[in-house]
């Protein structure tokens, strides 16, 4: 009987440990990835320059100048980050996001690029 018991635990702490080992996938994805996508969907970066990315919490940022109009890509530490910056900054609710980068613009055709980068 103590051995089934024994067992029963065992193969518990087995399988709630593998239960929490899976899920948490680190993107490893750049702001530059995101740039060539939109250079590569025909659009010409100009005036590039970096936001004040620490307003919203973010780690990194760039701004700049898709055939005129403005674009602003904001990167986090990860997807929870941004998440909590969202629910701190009310003013990025608006922002395109994808995993742990959000994106500031009104360019439809941008947005959908950005959106297609993985």
């Amino acid at each position: 009987m103590k051995k089934l018991f024994a067992l029963l635990i065992a193969a518990g702490l087995l399988f709630s440990l593998s239960a929490c080992a899976g899920g948490s996938e680190t993107d490893e994805r750049t702001l530059d990835q995101f740039k060539e996508a939109i250079i590569a969907g025909g659009y010409v970066i100009e005036d590039e320059d970096t936001p004040l990315y620490e307003l919203i919490d973010a780690t990194n940022g760039v701004l700049f100048y898709a055939n005129g109009e403005i674009v602003v890509i904001y990167e986090f530490a990860d997807a929870a980050e941004l998440k909590k910056a969202k629910k701190d900054h009310a003013e990025i609710n608006s922002f395109e996001t994808n995993g742990k980068f959000a994106l500031e613009t009104s360019v439809t055709e941008v947005i959908e690029i950005f959106n297609s980068v993985e």
